[in-house]
């Protein structure tokens, strides 16, 4: 039976207290991100696929938007390895959680060769920020992006020091060509005025990752093999916690979900989709 991957993320709205966050720049190590080879000079150009999805628009008046590669990779044979990594602390631009009006994590990947569709996800801290599969390479080569609003992260963008994790699950042999190189991008659009948007609508104050912890080889979802397995995390809520919510993004089988709704009152939703997927 084909194991079940499952990721669940904590979503917290807190009553406000006085904090100091600290703020640093970008801190990118050579040992962290692999710089992505260029296709060799005169190769045909790659096909083109692009995301069909309703555009991303920051709220009018915005100011934006303020981009930052956070992670450039290169993925060949991946199974057994661990996931690239970049450290992350918060842009300069970024001062506070409550000025932002969009934040958009941009996934812009080409592979060259013979390849099948893969898995990929993207982590903050451990949080789930992007999960889809790869796109086949057509006549050679690929190319596509994929950009996805991730306004409600916005307090873990602006948290901290932390770090990056990229998993492309891809196997490279003689007869599967395809590298995968991949580039992580966050933008950021702003409020002039920072504001809490009404509590209906606004992002949650804090993100409580529920996923397998670095180091490890492989991806940070949990794995379900079968009705007898089970796996469990240790989650601490903040006594001034007034609303709290789940998200959970699954693969293959979906009777694990069934499981979760045994939380209670404490489940306000359950999320589970890919963010995107390619195939032919």
């Amino acid at each position: 039976m084909a194991a079940s991957c499952i990721h669940l993320v904590f979503l917290l709205c807190l009553v406000p207290a006085t904090a100091a966050s600290p703020r640093r720049n970008l801190r990118k190590s050579p040992a962290d991100i692999a710089a992505a080879a260029p296709f060799p000079a005169g190769a045909s150009r790659p096909t083109t696929f692009f995301q069909v999805a309703r555009p991303l628009r920051p709220p009018p008046g915005s100011t934006g938007p303020c981009s930052t590669l956070l992670l450039s990779g290169s993925f060949a044979y991946t199974f057994t390895k661990p996931p690239a990594t970049a450290a992350y602390s918060p842009p300069p631009c970024l001062a506070a959680a409550s000025a932002v009006s969009l934040a958009v994590l941009e996934w812009h990947a080409t592979c060259r060769g013979v390849q099948f569709d893969r898995i990929f996800g993207v982590w903050l801290g451990g949080a789930e920020l992007l999960r889809g599969s790869t796109a086949e390479p057509l006549q050679n080569s690929v190319v596509w992006s994929v950009s996805k609003d991730i306004t409600g992260y916005a307090s873990l963008l602006a948290t901290g020091n932390s770090t990056l994790a990229v998993f492309v699950k891809n196997l490279v042999n003689s007869q599967y060509t395809g590298v995968y190189y991949a580039n992580v991008t966050l933008h950021v659009y702003f409020r002039h005025t920072p504001t809490r948007p009404p509590p209906a609508v606004a992002p949650a104050d804090l993100i409580v990752q529920m996923s397998r912890g670095l180091p490890l080889n492989d991806g940070l979802w949990y794995k379900i093999h079968n009705a007898t397995d089970v796996v469990s995390t240790s989650v601490t809520l903040p006594s001034n916690t007034y609303h709290a919510s789940i998200s959970t993004k699954r693969k293959c089988s979906s009777e694990i979900l069934q499981q979760i709704n045994s939380i209670g009152q404490l489940l306000k939703y359950v999320e589970y989709e890919y963010d995107i997927i390619f195939t032919c």
